[in-house]
């Protein structure tokens, strides 16, 4: 059984979406990743926070057997049947930090997968697929931070009911909504100073100390006051040590003084840079690995099997008594 739904996964849809829904949001078969067995927002437009696409959970026994089952020309793919799934998803990762001329900014944190098990019942379901954060910019005197990554989650198309993952995922935003708001990267930052400048590149904290995004590198140069710094230079992102779970390396620190690397998460934490490219400009960190979701199932629901009807014997019908001949 295990294998026929695998084999549903890999089936890719036609381009039109149906009509219930809206026409630029695609169905999920077109995000599965064959190698890895699961969705994801990799190759997502540059600049978009994530995608969505439907995908659709059929009754065991067809859709005419369910009463509230929506009722369309074509339902989205891919089609797999209700049952138990394990179901395992991470939000994008953080961004690496960019270059500064005095400090490079910290790498954003990996984003730590969320994993559970969970009965689908029929319906159509929305996958919200987030990207990983942008790179910090680069600075002639701070670099900038990397990015949060954005947050993934599973919904019922027509209720928004999350199933798993992060409530909200599929309208958040990065900036100013990120404020407090939990996202899967577990971006922490440091208060900016009295100029609104956040000056030391710390990087993102992880959870648990997993995933944690690098700091960025410091010139050993005086201050204003003649006090000399101690150079500091930038840290690669911290790993993700996670089994059965399927996660990248960490980004790397830029050269000596460049921004932090950010955390693993699926895919590589965003690279920091170096505070000058050959070419005279500031480097902006690289970008968060992106998440994604898989499904794996474990128990579905078997067919209901009527039972054989019984054939009934002919009624008994008595023979007419022969007509007599009064000649």
């Amino acid at each position: 059984m295990k294998s026929e739904i695998r084999m549903a996964l890999l089936v890719l849809a036609s381009a039109s979406a149906p009509a219930a829904f809206a026409q630029d949001t695609p169905q999920c078969a077109t995000f599965f990743d064959n190698s890895q067995q699961f969705f994801t927002a990799a190759g997502a437009p540059d600049g978009a926070i994530n995608r969505q696409c439907f995908l659709t959970v059929m009754p065991k026994d067809g859709p005419s057997s369910v009463a509230d089952f929506p009722n369309l020309a074509q339902y989205p793919q891919p089609q797999i049947m209700e049952g138990t799934y394990e179901i395992i998803l991470a939000g994008g990762g953080g961004g690496g930090g960019g270059g500064g001329m005095l400090a490079s900014g910290g790498g954003g944190a990996g984003a730590v997968p969320y994993k559970t098990q969970t009965y689908l019942s029929p319906g159509v379901y929305k996958l919200t697929i987030g990207t990983g954060g942008r790179g910090g910019p680069g600075g002639f005197v701070v670099g900038g931070n990397g990015e949060d990554g954005a947050p993934t989650s599973i919904t019922k198309a027509y209720s928004n009911e999350v199933v798993a993952g992060y409530r909200g995922a599929d309208t958040w935003a990065r900036a100013p909504q990120s404020q407090g708001y939990m996202v899967a990267s577990a971006r922490g930052l440091p208060p900016p100073g009295p100029n609104g400048i956040i000056a030391d590149g710390q990087g993102a904290r992880g959870v648990n100390g997993m995933g944690s995004g690098g700091d960025g590198g410091i010139l050993p140069v005086r201050d204003e006051y003649g006090h000399r710094r101690i150079e500091r230079p930038a840290q690669d992102g911290a790993p993700m040590p996670l089994a059965d779970i399927p996660t990248g390396q960490p980004g790397r620190g830029g050269p000596r003084d460049g921004g932090g690397g950010g955390g693993a998460s699926y895919g590589n934490g965003g690279d920091g840079k170096t505070i000058v490219a050959s070419a005279g400009d500031f480097q902006s960190g690289m970008k968060g690995g992106d998440g994604f979701v898989k499904l794996t199932p474990v128990r579905l629901a078997q067919a209901t099997v009527a039972a054989p009807v019984q054939a009934q014997p002919e009624p008994y019908v008595a023979p007419r008594a022969a007509r007599r001949d009064r000649n």
